[in-house]
């Protein structure tokens, strides 16, 4: 942890603005975020100081934090109690005042306030360190392996079982219910949303077709490469034990019979009760099919879905909060188990998914080759510079505006075709989501000795194709999807609760080929329709 410190005052604010801006790139924090945090010190500088009895020689400390990655900035004064923060959603009849309001107010998911010895303090939110939750988890691995070491070695075998059924089993029930309780809304509403957002595509038709098809032929070749790899990792002898410890194994299989049968039904609301995410799928399609074709007469009904699509989204996020704890449990629960020796496991599979994915990659360029007639090697040497992006901060969504910004200027493809492909192509080129839940439900199966035949693998090979494609680009969605791939393969859904603690790991470079996919259909898209500067392509 680095902390420095600077006095702030009216007379002072030009030097405190300089030293705060030398310090923060010192930091290699982005001109953007330098900028923002100059105007928020400012503001609450002058809401403070205009509060006080004497604006002109009030006084303040600026202290810079950072802490893991995370860079915050305190502003600290003495004073009468005064939060800035309170009444943002007022009309104040000073026109200064409302601009001042209203900076505040534009920012106020990054700023908090308290009260301390007598002093006013702001904090600042400057940086977060993208990083930070994957370092959290990795964290948890290692206190709960060691936690659990501890335990057993200390602690009489009474004891320790006593731990494990009233505190760290518990914990990964509660964790496990409340993923799997929105599983069923987050597909179903996530699936409506994209079709809702299709609708204004389809005045386009044949752009819309080609994208899905592209996407469909792409993820239908990950996955058969996902469920090799799985193949080639084989079982896991290790984990056997582990999953039969979870809960009694779960031999159920699928049928391509059973599939097509069971994909519709009985009613409306058994889905949601039962898990069915087929059937949460089907449903979800149908009225989606319905509510496009409604127009203009459903669209009270497209804003509804449009906001419980957002909403369930949100609330997912505060639930990947606490993977650290399910993981820290997991972790603990496992070594009462099981040898040091386990940990080498995980890395091989970590190992194995990382190759597994950058196969996937591969595969990727050799579509942009063939289907694209054109040279791979500039989409290949731009992208992989390009997923550092998503890889470093574990979202294919939140680099949006730089995804379509690299598709324009390094791409060559044309700015509105990637406006209108990359969105729409977010949720259809999940090809890293599908390897990474394929593989670890293979060998998982494998691992419990259930057989891998001719008509379990085509069953599950279109299973995992219908729930990649509908896999919402939402926190979390793997994680949760890994749960019901795992159920497919006849493997029971808890089970997902080994594999919790190396799923922030692989995320990173699960969000990247999400992302290489996602480009790659906007490509291929544009350079079936010669929309693409082909001298920017192969400008390298």
């Amino acid at each position: 942890m680095s902390l420095k410190k600077c006095e702030i005052s009216r007379s002072r604010l030009s030097e405190t603005m300089a030293w705060l801006e030398k310090e923060l790139s010192d930091m290699k924090v982005s001109q953007k975020e330098i900028m923002r945090a100059e105007l928020l010190l400012e503001e609450t500088f002058l809401c403070l100081a205009n509060f006080s009895e004497q604006p002109d020689s009030f006084v303040g400390q600026v202290r810079l934090r950072k802490l893991f990655g995370d860079i915050s900035l305190y502003f600290s004064a003495r004073g009468e109690a005064f939060n800035p923060l309170d009444g943002l959603d007022d009309i104040s009849p000073d026109e200064d005042n409302l601009y001042n309001m209203a900076i505040l107010k534009a920012c106020r998911d990054d700023l908090s306030y308290s009260r301390r010895n007598g002093e006013n303090i702001i904090a600042i939110r400057v940086h977060s360190f993208s990083g930070k939750f994957a370092l959290y988890t990795v964290a948890s691995m290692v206190f709960g392996c060691l936690l659990g070491s501890m335990l057993e070695l200390f602690l009489a075998d009474e004891t320790c079982l006593w731990l494990e059924m009233n505190l760290f089993t518990p914990i990964e029930s509660m964790f496990m219910h409340a993923l799997m309780m929105m599983l069923a809304p987050m597909i179903f509403f996530s699936v409506m949303s994209g079709l809702v957002n299709m609708s204004n595509a389809t005045e386009i038709g044949r752009l819309g077709s080609k994208l899905v098809a592209v996407s469909i032929a792409k993820l239908a070749a990950s996955i058969a490469i996902a469920i090799g790899f799985g193949i080639w990792l084989g079982a896991v002898p290790e984990l056997a034990g582990m999953i039969e410890a979870i809960t009694a194994s779960n031999t159920a299989t699928v049928s391509v019979i059973k599939l097509i049968v069971g994909i519709i039904p009985e009613n409306i609301v058994s889905p949601f009760f039962s898990g069915n995410l087929l059937q949460v799928l089907f449903l979800s399609c149908f009225f989606g099919f319905f509510l496009v074709k409604s127009g203009e007469r459903a669209a009270a009904v497209k804003g509804s879905i449009e906001f419980l699509n957002n909403f369930i989204n949100d609330v997912i996020k505060p639930i990947m909060l606490f993977i650290p704890v399910a993981v820290t449990a997991s972790m603990a629960k496992m070594m009462l188990h099981t040898e040091p020796s386990m940990l080498l496991v995980f890395g091989k599979v970590i190992l194995v998914s990382y190759a597994a994915e950058l196969l996937v990659l591969g595969m990727l360029c050799i579509f942009v080759g063939i289907v694209g007639r054109c040279s791979l090697m500039p989409f290949l040497k731009k992208t992989v510079v390009f997923l550092a992006l998503p890889f470093s901060i574990r979202s294919s969504s939140a680099c949006m505006s730089e995804m379509i910004q690299f598709c324009k200027n390094k791409l060559g493809i044309e700015e509105k075709m990637a406006i209108f492909s990359l969105p729409l192509g977010l949720q259809l080129n999940m090809n890293g989501t599908g390897a990474y839940i394929v593989i670890l439900a293979i060998f998982m199966r494998m691992t419990l000795g259930l057989p891998i035949d001719a008509d379990f693998l085509l069953s599950f090979f279109f299973t995992m194709l219908l729930l990649t494609f509908a896999s919402p680009a939402a926190p979390g969605a793997g994680l949760i999807l890994q749960a019901t791939a795992l159920e497919m393969a006849g493997v029971p859904k808890e089970a997902v609760m080994i594999l919790v603690g190396i799923d922030p790991i692989i995320d990173c470079i699960r969000s990247a080929i999400n992302v290489a996919g996602n480009v790659s259909s906007s490509f291929l898209l544009a350079r079936m329709e010669q929309k693409i500067d082909m001298e920017i392509y192969n400008r390298m």
